[in-house]
């Protein structure tokens, strides 16, 4: 059945100017109180493991499953919908997290072989 890399990852560039207040953005993102807040005002599905105990969150029976989902870096492909596209950054996205490629040499085979769709 295969998968599909499920995120939006966030990094601190090893050149950054401002690695102090990039990692308290970070924390701030991942905290419960805007975690909460994303949830409360948008919908966006949280981050956290204890989001599953929030109210809110099991007032709506789905979230359990997308949630349990969210636990994993990869999900299920649906036949509904093309993910070759995000197959193939994903794909490119772990030859970055595993040293094998730069970041910029897996954009620019992502874009290669995203066109190859066409």
């Amino acid at each position: 059945m295969g998968g599909v890399f499920e995120g939006s990852p966030c990094s601190i560039g090893q050149n950054s100017e401002n690695k102090e207040l990039a990692w308290e953005y970070l924390k701030f993102t991942g905290s419960e109180f805007y975690q909460k807040y994303l949830w409360d005002e948008y919908m966006a599905a949280p981050v956290l493991k204890s989001a599953t105990e929030w109210e809110s969150i099991k007032a709506v029976p789905q979230m359990d499953v997308i949630l349990k989902a969210m636990g994993r870096l990869w999900g299920p492909r649906y036949p509904y919908r093309s993910a070759q596209p995000k197959s193939i950054l994903a794909t490119n996205v772990e030859l970055v997290l595993l040293g094998q490629a730069t970041a910029e040499e897996a954009l620019n085979n992502a874009q290669k072989r995203s066109r190859k769709l066409d």
